[in-house]
């Protein structure tokens, strides 16, 4: 395909402004159709002696991307002959949808040209054409191809920003790292030490007491390595978009996000984080593991989850939950309830799990629906209350099924279930 360049457009209206001034003026009622011949044979001649854009060989080196922050791609380019060439490609989803570079290739030698882009969200982003072209020595008209690159680029969680927020949470501090309340410690005994003011009499240990001579108490913390089972549930219920701060994102990335922090606050504790997302079937399964390099692999796992329209199978999950962690667990399960028929489902679900797993349900409450509840059309506000009434009823009856039940708004979801955790773990309820 031929493109006109900057310098052909302005040639253009050179020519049609000497056609207006020759209308009148007689002896140059000729100029502007021979200027328009010469001007045309030169972008004929242009167009036969640029380079052909097919002789380029283009392909992406993608990095690992993470949601949030800029990264380094590259174009590697081969070309058969010498020849400039700018390229542009799209990347949709993308901060900056459109990148173009430009850049003159030496025939034999490999060009990898870097640029930069940022993707907003996590997820896999698929890519396709990129635009090559390459200029007349005129520098009249351009010569375009579309190559096909098919490729996928993969954009994962922000695990270092996630990390360090859950484990202030956990510490008990706020954003900036200010405390906000001494967490408490757990029940599992940890050391003896000497009797301080303000010390509970009721950690006295007084036969160890008696021994030495001197009132010591007993240091306990959580207990560790244990299992946890985070479930994402990427069936309807978290399609979609909820209310996240200042802007609406995807209900299944902020519910990413809040088991990729409770993952991290397992880390921090020493217990062993595992994963399991599923919709009509399981869509990825990882067993429990422990430190850091696990919880790596727990991001990598859930970069490409989508959620979809399907109805979520949470008896299949739980079916498939029990032949794969025979050993006791806490399985926290992030989804949201909206509707009698699928409380059902989960009811029958938490009924199988809960004679060997601490059973924790967290459900993912929209601030824009307890809005609409107040709205000024009566026909949204009684939608929004019935919607509303559903999920107490069947939060309730999850509860009195004796699983633990956690009802966090989308913004606070993180913090909320990182929060929750520390409790269970402080309680010695695993």
């Amino acid at each position: 395909m031929i493109e006109p360049t900057e310098r052909l457009l302005w040639a253009l209206g050179a020519v049609a402004f000497l056609g207006l001034v020759s209308a009148s003026i007689p002896v140059l009622n000729l100029a502007a159709p021979v200027f328009g011949l010469g001007l045309l044979g030169l972008v004929l001649i242009d167009a036969g002696w640029a380079k052909s854009p097919r002789r380029v060989r283009v392909r992406r080196e993608l990095p690992g991307l993470v949601a949030g922050q800029d990264g380094q791609a590259h174009f590697v380019l081969e070309a058969d002959a010498p020849v400039t060439v700018a390229l542009t490609d799209t990347w949709p989803g993308f901060a900056s949808p459109y990148v173009t570079v430009e850049v003159a290739l030496v025939p034999g030698e490999i060009a990898r040209v870097p640029f930069v882009v940022r993707a907003p969200r996590r997820g896999r982003f698929v890519l396709g054409h990129v635009a090559v072209r390459t200029l007349g020595p005129l520098g009249l008209v351009r010569r375009r191809v579309r190559q096909v690159v098919p490729d996928v680029a993969g954009v994962g969680p922000d695990l270092v920003t996630l990390e360090r927020q859950a484990v202030r949470t956990l510490r008990g501090q706020n954003a900036a790292g200010r405390a906000r309340r001494a967490p408490k410690a757990g029940r599992a005994f940890a050391m003896l030490r000497e009797y301080r003011r303000g010390d509970d009499v009721r950690q006295v240990a007084w036969k160890a007491s008696a021994k030495r001579q001197q009132l010591v108490v007993k240091q306990t913390e959580p207990e560790r390595h244990q299992d946890v089972i985070i479930a994402l549930d990427c069936g309807r219920q978290m399609f979609g978009q909820a209310e996240a701060e200042t802007l609406s994102r995807p209900r299944l990335d902020i519910a990413v996000d809040a088991a990729l922090s409770l993952a991290a606050a397992c880390v921090e504790l020493s217990d062993r984080p595992g994963l399991s997302a599923f919709a009509q079937q399981v869509l990825a399964h990882c067993p429990p593991g422990a430190g850091r390099r696990h919880f790596a692999r727990l991001g990598d796992i859930t970069a490409p989850l989508e959620a979809g329209a399907a109805e979520p199978d949470y008896v299949a999950w739980a079916a498939q939950l029990m032949r794969h962690q025979k050993r006791r667990a806490l399985v926290c399960l992030i989804t949201d309830l909206t509707d009698v028929t699928t409380a059902r489902t989960l009811l029958r679900a938490v009924a199988r799990l809960r004679g060997t797993h601490l059973v924790w349900v967290c459900a993912l409450s929209d601030p824009a629906l307890l809005r609409a509840t107040h709205d000024d059309d009566p026909l949204v506000r009684r939608a929004a209350a019935r919607v509303t009434g559903h999920r107490q009823k069947a939060l309730a009856a999850v509860r009195a099924l004796g699983a633990l039940v956690s009802d966090a708004p989308a913004p606070q979801l993180s913090s909320h279930i990182v929060n929750a955790y520390r409790d269970i773990k402080q309680q010695g309820r695993l």
